[in-house]
């Protein structure tokens, strides 16, 4: 610290916290070449995001998904997909981690939802319809969840607009494919199965 000083930190602190922001630039740079090469392999585009972070659009089995970095060096990164359900299931099903008291509760009361103790313990499941849900946390989708669901995963189903989020940005080709198709999937899933139409 500083003689005289009322900082309650270290100086180093400083130099490690401009080290912490710089590292991370650096590694959004670089996502942000690997997202070009990805999406030049799939016939997808990327776009201009407000917030200055690689993100990318296209269609997947005609539907269109879009893909974007979020977040900042003070409050984390995370990745979110979305896309527009093709056939709307009115409704509501989010699926995140536990957070405040009412997720807790909910836990508690739901406590077996996935029938998989790791999932039901990293993830609550709300829902404005217990059919709708069956029908958005198919055996495919949850497929997806599993493998996420470690890494902060959010799921959103909102009478047809679907969103998916998870911690970091990523950089793995296999999981941003899986994430495309499991949008794309989630769109146009239900229209025949679901009487919430």
């Amino acid at each position: 610290m500083l003689e005289g000083s009322n900082m309650a930190f270290p100086l180093i602190e400083n130099d490690d916290e401009q080290a912490f922001r710089r590292e991370y630039l650096a590694r959004i740079e670089e996502t942000r070449a690997l997202w070009q090469w990805f999406v030049a392999t799939r016939r997808l585009q990327l776009v201009d995001a407000p917030n200055g972070l690689p993100a990318f659009a296209g269609a997947v089995e005609s539907t269109k998904v879009s893909i974007a970095a979020v977040g900042s060096v003070e409050h984390g990164f995370h990745t979110r997909a979305w896309a527009d359900a093709k056939i709307p299931m009115r409704g509501r099903v989010a699926v995140r981690p536990p957070g405040d008291w009412d997720d807790l509760v909910a836990q508690l009361k739901e406590r077996h939802y996935f029938g998989d103790p790791e999932l039901d313990r990293w993830l609550v499941v709300k829902t404005s319809s217990k059919g709708l849900a069956h029908v958005v946390l198919d055996a495919r989708v949850l497929q997806t969840v599993r493998a996420l669901a470690p890494g902060r995963l959010e799921l959103s189903y909102e009478d047809g607009a679907i969103e998916l989020t998870w911690a970091g940005v990523e950089r793995n080709f296999a999981i941003l494919d899986d994430v495309l198709a499991v949008v794309a999937y989630l769109a146009v899933q239900g229209g025949e199965l679901s009487p919430y139409r």
